[in-house]
C-alpha cells in the first residue's frame, strides 16, 4: 500500500505538469533535479531519478515505470502507459490513472475503517470478560481456567471476528464488472481499439485465471467477428456475473446498432450504482450484526465462565 501512495503523489505530480503544458520528460526532469529535494517525498525524488535515467537511455515511457526500482509499479499501471504512447493520449491517461489510484486507496481505507469498529468491539469484550473473570474470585482459574472453561465462547467470537473481516473484505473489494467497462469506457473514448483496451482489462487482472480466461475469450470471438453485445453477455454469464451479463446485453445493443461504444460508459454507471448501494444496506446493518454476534458470546462466556463463579465463589475486588 505504500508503493501506491507513492505511485499516486508521482502520478498527481506528473499529471500537473503535464496539463500545464510541460512534456513528461521536462516534468521528470524538474522533479528530479535537486531543487526539488525536500519538497516532494523522497520515494518520489528517487523515482524520478530513476525515470530521467531511463528516459534518457530511450526506453519508453511505460517500459520506464516498469523497471522502477525504489517502487513497485502494477503492471496494469505500465500497461496503460505504454498504449497512452501508441496513441498519444498521455495526458488524459496519467489522469485516469490518478483517478484509479485514489479510488483503490480511498475503498482500502474504507474498509480498515469498517472493520476497526467491530474488531475494537470485539477485542473489548473479550477484554471486560477476562478481567471480570479473573477478579470474581476464580479459584486457581487464571487465564488458563478462562480459557478451557470458556473455550465455547473464545471459539465463538474467534469465528465471529474472522466471519466479519471476511465479509468487510468481500463487501468492499474491487467489483470486477464495474471495474472492467470503467477501464473499456475509458480507453475506447481516448482512442484505443477495443483490442487494446481489453489488453489493459487482461493487464489489471494479471494473476486471476478465472478473469483472464474471460477476457481471452472476449478477445478471441470478437477477432473471429461474433457480436460485441452477444460476445460480453455470455462471456460475463459463463463467469458467473448474471447481473452484470443482462446489463451489458442491454446497454451494448445500443453501442452494437450505433457503431460506438459510449454504452461502455453507462454500463459501468449502472454496476457501479448497484456496487455503492450493496456497501451501503452492509453498513446500515454492520450495528446491529455486531451487537447480536457480540450478546451471543457474552450468552455464551455467563454460561460457561460467569455462572460457576457467581454461584460458588465471594467477590474479591
Amino acid at each position: 500500500m505504500k508503493d501506491e501512495k507513492t505511485l499516486l503523489v508521482l502520478t498527481e505530480l506528473l499529471y500537473g505538469y503535464c496539463e500545464a503544458g510541460f512534456s513528461l520528460k521536462t516534468a521528470v526532469s524538474e522533479l528530479s533535479d535537486r531543487r526539488t529535494c525536500g519538497k516532494v517525498p523522497l520515494n518520489v525524488h528517487l523515482c524520478c531519478q530513476e525515470l530521467k535515467n531511463f528516459l534518457s537511455e530511450g526506453k519508453k515511457t511505460g517500459e520506464a515505470f516498469e523497471k522502477l526500482s525504489c517502487i513497485k509499479v502494477p503492471s496494469w499501471f505500465s500497461g496503460f502507459i505504454y498504449s497512452a504512447e501508441e496513441n498519444g493520449s498521455l495526458i488524459k491517461t496519467l489522469g485516469f490513472l490518478k483517478k484509479m489510484l485514489e479510488e483503490r486507496l480511498n475503498r482500502f481505507e474504507k474498509s480498515f475503517l469498517s472493520l476497526l469498529y467491530p474488531v475494537c468491539v470485539c477485542a473489548l469484550s473479550f477484554v471486560f470478560s477476562l478481567v471480570f473473570y479473573l477478579t470474581a474470585g476464580a479459584k486457581g482459574g487464571g487465564v488458563k481456567g478462562f480459557f478451557l472453561t470458556g473455550e465455547s465462547s473464545v471459539l465463538f467470537l474467534g469465528v465471529f471476528c474472522a466471519g466479519t473481516a471476511l465479509l468487510v473484505k468481500h463487501i468492499f473489494s474491487p467489483s470486477v464488472p464495474p471495474l472492467l467497462f470503467k477501464v473499456l469506457s475509458f480507453s475506447v473514448e481516448n482512442g484505443f481499439t477495443l483490442a487494446g483496451a481489453l489488453d489493459c482489462v487482461f493487464l489489471m487482472f494479471r494473476g486471476n485465471e478465472k478473469i483472464e480466461g474471460m477476457i481471452l475469450k472476449i478477445r478471441r470471438r470478437i477477432r473471429e467477428g461474433e457480436k460485441v453485445a452477444e460476445v460480453f453477455c455470455s462471456a460475463l454469464k459463463e463467469c458467473g456475473f448474471d447481473f452484470a451479463s443482462r446489463t451489458a446485453g442491454l446497454c451494448l445493443c445500443l453501442s452494437e446498432a450505433s457503431g460506438d461504444y459510449a454504452c461502455f460508459e453507462k454500463t459501468f454507471r449502472i454496476l457501479n450504482q448497484k456496487k455503492q448501494k450493496k456497501e451501503e444496506v452492509f453498513l446500515t446493518l454492520l450495528n446491529p450484526l455486531l451487537m447480536c454476534g457480540i450478546c451471543f458470546y457474552l450468552y455464551l462466556l455467563f454460561k460457561d465462565t460467569l455462572v460457576p463463579v457467581l454461584g460458588g465463589a465471594s467477590f474479591v475486588w
